[in-house]
């Protein structure tokens, strides 16, 4: 059997496994919610943006809406990640 032919019969099979319609898509099995730098410094009064000045009306009005997005996703089965960036200056 050639390398083609492998690599061709590989990619077929990928492809039959492949979710093709928005439907399979955001099924939680195969659903992540990602959440991105939540975190004080970013989002809180008295955090490094704050204490740059920065106005954070958004964030806090935001905030809210994303715990319960957050409840929901985990209510139907949406496996939660988190990550925190660390930056130093």
């Amino acid at each position: 059997m050639s390398l083609k032919r492998t690599f061709d019969e590989g990619f077929q099979s990928t492809l039959g496994n492949m979710l093709t319609t928005l439907k399979q898509k955001v099924e939680p099995f195969h659903t992540a919610l990602i959440v991105v730098d939540v975190q004080n410094d970013f989002c809180a009064r008295g955090g490094a943006l704050d204490r740059d000045g920065i106005d954070l009306t958004m964030v806090e009005d935001m905030i809210p809406r994303l715990v319960d997005f957050i409840d929901k996703a985990r209510i139907v089965g949406v496996s939660i990640i988190y990550i925190q960036s660390f930056y130093f200056a």
